[in-house]
């Protein structure tokens, strides 16, 4: 299983942290674990953290008009998913579900607001979830 600190520098958003700010963060992280078929979440849902992929594999989904299940990415050990929520506080654009048991840490966006200062640079991302939602639209 990867830890924690790995994880977190393996996500774009958090390649630039010195550290000893990954390891303030990583400590902050919380663990979760899933087995295979659980929801981790649910298109529409508010979404309110980001998850990173210790171990196993998590499908993202969203139902086409005609109500088939279309499989939009397959993530696993070293992925992450949930950011777009994580930086505009919007909801969810699509489902997560475990294909296998899977171990992951979660960032709060609560967290994420409190040290935003850390996260200068990533802060600035949310702008351009805001603008790319719209170009993830129903199949």
């Amino acid at each position: 299983m990867t830890h924690p600190e790995i994880l977190l520098k393996q996500v774009p958003l958090f390649r630039s942290l010195r550290v000893e700010d990954s390891r303030h963060i990583a400590a902050l992280l919380q663990k979760q674990t899933l087995r295979k078929g659980d929801v981790l979440f649910r298109n529409g849902e508010g979404g309110h953290s980001l998850y990173m992929i210790a171990a196993g594999k998590i499908k993202i989904i969203r139902q086409s008009r005609d109500g088939d299940e279309v499989i939009l990415a397959v993530l696993s050990t070293g992925d992450f998913c949930g950011e777009m929520s994580l930086l505009d506080g919007l909801p969810r654009s699509a489902d997560a579900i475990a294909v296998e048991e899977t171990h992951l840490y979660g960032l709060n966006r609560l967290i994420w607001l409190k040290y935003r200062r850390v996260f200068t640079t990533c802060w600035k991302c949310g702008c351009c979830t805001r603008r790319s939602r719209p170009c993830r639209k129903t199949p």
